[in-house]
């Protein structure tokens, strides 16, 4: 699991933090084990509080799941036309034509 620089946290930014609690759920995304994810925030941020980051970053899932619907199927068709836009962009017409058909899809 890749690891950030450390920094002592006691003079963290907001900012600093929002990106530490960032980190953390990216980790927990690429499905690594807990006390893999915990000894990460131990190495990287010695300082830490790591279940305190874990329950954030958890938290932050939980606030994802709030969103309306429609906020949903927005990103969904925001990220379709990007992904559509970056293989065309490549030549890459068969996966092109898949983002189309998903789009046709979200717009039914």
């Amino acid at each position: 699991m890749p690891a950030e620089e450390s920094s002592d946290n006691s003079s963290l930014t907001s900012f600093d933090h929002a990106a530490q609690v960032e980190q953390v759920a990216k980790w927990i995304l690429t499905g690594a084990r807990d006390r893999d994810v915990l000894e990460a925030i131990e190495k990287t941020w010695p300082q830490a509080d790591p279940m305190a980051l874990v329950q954030e970053a958890i938290g932050g899932f939980a606030l994802s799941a709030t969103l309306s619907r429609d906020a949903v199927r927005g990103f969904c068709f925001e990220a379709t036309r990007d992904l559509y836009r970056r293989m065309t962009e490549i030549g890459d017409f068969a996966g092109a034509l898949r983002a189309l058909k998903q789009l046709a899809d979200l717009a039914a």
